[in-house]
């Protein structure tokens, strides 16, 4: 399971029978969590959330999430409120092999949650 992206953050894990299951990376306000397909680790997420609040003693924290991939109930379960919604994108490709005409796609919209802090 993976959810979301942030270029040069930081990352802690959770290790169990010498196996990532759990990790999360933080960078500036914002995480990404992901854990070990098929895992749900109870109480993962707050151990990791909370090592990057006391490091970094943000005043609010953003994740994202994809619409058709993830529900948030991690985050809704963690004091997280649902932010803002962006529509899904939609794009016109040649295709990807011989024979294939245009085909317009639709991507996922993007559900941004936030957690007050201060």
């Amino acid at each position: 399971n993976y959810y979301g992206d942030y270029a040069n953050s930081e990352t802690a894990g959770l290790v169990y029978n010498n196996e990532i299951v759990m990790a999360m990376s933080f960078s500036n306000n914002k995480i990404a969590y992901t854990s070990k397909l098929f895992h749900n680790i109870k109480g993962g997420f707050q151990k990791l959330e909370h090592h990057f609040i006391e490091k970094y003693k943000p005043e609010v924290l953003i994740s994202n999430s994809i619409a058709l991939v993830d529900d948030g109930r991690t985050l809704l379960e963690n004091g997280y409120k649902l932010s803002s919604i962006s529509e899904p994108e939609k794009y016109i490709t040649n295709g990807w092999r011989i024979g294939v005409g245009k085909r317009i796609y639709s991507g996922a919209g993007i559900i941004e949650y936030r957690k007050e802090l201060a």
